[in-house]
């Protein structure tokens, strides 16, 4: 595994709480939010992403899709 490249769902999960501040700071979510927030980021990336084209968005959505992890950890921030 690379710390910026998760090779699994469980550590693309780690990654994430990692990125909004964990373990310096608690992370109030359950595992349910953190899977639906991963299973959403799944469903914007193929719908997005799919086959390496993008559709075109506004530039905040864009650059929020950059990265699969990325968009999980902005997902989980609007909890």
């Amino acid at each position: 595994m690379s710390l910026t490249q998760p090779a699994n769902r469980e550590e693309l999960k780690d990654f994430c709480l990692r990125q909004l501040g964990y373990p310096v700071i608690q992370i109030n979510v359950d595992d349910e939010q953190v899977n639906d927030a991963i299973e959403l980021a799944f469903e914007y990336w193929n719908e997005f992403h799919f086959n390496g084209t993008e559709r075109t968005r506004s530039e905040e959505h864009t650059s929020e899709l950059q990265s699969l992890a990325y968009l999980v950890c902005r997902l989980l921030l609007e909890k």
